[in-house]
């Protein structure tokens, strides 16, 4: 059964780069809650909280904030979707909401682009294996990246409420994702090797 509390959020950045200034601008929409943020690339920023009548007036007030910042120069527009408990906004300052989002949506955002580089690297091929100490890399390793990606999701949501628990997850977390590490050099060496056997066999 659904969690009716978990709703479907989305964020859209834009950034300036030039005459000295490095900038960003971000909106999220998550129910009929908008959330603005901007600032100097590499900071927090600061943030706006705006409550609509619905979800389509948080997402047309979104697009026209995009809209007026690309006429002055913001460029290389990024999208992403994700879900968001919005029982995690109960209570919490504006600050502290615009910050949660915001996780989720960063979390959201370096998933997406773990996705990609996963794609990339297996060429999302079921059949490509490689065993060593009877330890096969395949898809099977695709999935559990994806896993741990999904939790990341989570452990950032914790942590950007400053719960108890975040720490404890984080420990897990970092536990897991070591050993994803560990699969995903040795995916990497089975294609430097795959390289070099066709380089030297003139197939390349």
């Amino acid at each position: 059964m659904s969690n009716p509390n978990i709703i479907q959020a989305s964020g859209s950045t834009l950034t300036y780069i030039g005459g000295g200034s490095r900038k960003f601008y971000r909106v999220m929409v998550a129910g009929d809650i908008e959330v603005r943020q901007w600032g100097r690339i590499g900071t927090d920023g600061q943030y706006q909280i705006i409550e609509h009548s619905g979800v389509r007036a948080a997402e047309d007030s979104c697009e026209k904030q995009l809209r007026t910042k690309a006429s002055k120069g913001y460029g290389a527009r990024r999208d992403i979707a994700f879900r968001f408990d919005a029982t995690m906004l109960g209570g919490l300052s504006d600050k502290s909401q615009g910050r949660a989002l915001a996780a989720a949506c960063d979390a959201a955002e370096a998933n997406a682009q773990l996705g990609d580089e996963l794609d990339d690297l297996l060429g999302m091929n079921d059949t490509v294996v490689w065993t060593d100490d009877d330890e096969p890399v395949n898809t099977q390793t695709m999935q559990t990246m994806q896993q741990v990606a999904d939790r990341a999701l989570s452990v950032v949501t914790l942590a950007a409420t400053n719960s108890t628990d975040a720490s404890v997850e984080y420990a897990k977390l970092r536990s897991e994702m070591d050993a994803v590490d560990e699969q995903y050099e040795r995916c990497k060496g089975l294609l430097e090797t795959i390289e070099l056997m066709i380089t030297a066999g003139g197939g390349a």
